[in-house]
């Protein structure tokens, strides 16, 4: 190998070497590492800020998510409660209408048989009547002479009011 058998330039070749290694090695020491360190400190330390508001976000939407659900049962609770008194109030409502029918149903009822039973004794004088006046004419034609309305209409009632 020829690059092995110039020792000759050996001694300036190791000076340059040792030169640019310690202006390098001072350069790099002194002005690329501190800049570097400074950026990486900065850098942890955003990273800490961040990390640290993130922590402070974290329990507030904690702390919101637990005043939400609050208020959340807190309005559940209140419309259930809502919905419990309307209901309450509906019940209250329907029994007082129902109460209201049931009533004017019991009047109508009573009215309705006040009218029949009228109707009932209209009828049955009437039947006395007719049966008087028919029983006075069949007496009339069976004997040939009509009988006194009084005594017909006695033995009507002695009739008819031994069945009611």
């Amino acid at each position: 190998m020829p690059q092995l058998e110039q020792i000759d330039t050996f001694a300036s070749q190791i000076f340059w070497l040792i030169v640019s290694f310690g202006i390098l090695y001072y350069m790099m020491s002194r002005v690329v590492l501190p800049r570097i360190s400074d950026i990486m400190a900065d850098r942890e330390e955003r990273v800490e800020q961040d990390l640290a508001r993130a922590q402070t976000l974290k329990l507030q939407a904690e702390q919101i998510m637990d005043e939400y659900e609050a208020a959340l049962a807190e309005a559940r609770g209140k419309a259930a409660t809502a919905l419990k008194l309307a209901t309450d109030e509906v019940s209250t409502e329907v029994a007082s209408r129902q109460d209201e029918v049931t009533a004017k149903l019991n009047a109508q009822a009573a009215a309705a048989e006040s009218r029949i039973d009228k109707a009932k004794q209209e009828a049955l004088a009437n039947v006395k009547v007719v049966a008087s006046d028919v029983s006075q004419a069949a007496v009339g034609k069976l004997l040939g002479s009509a009988p006194q309305p009084a005594e017909v209409t006695r033995a009507v009632e002695q009739v008819l009011g031994g069945k009611g």
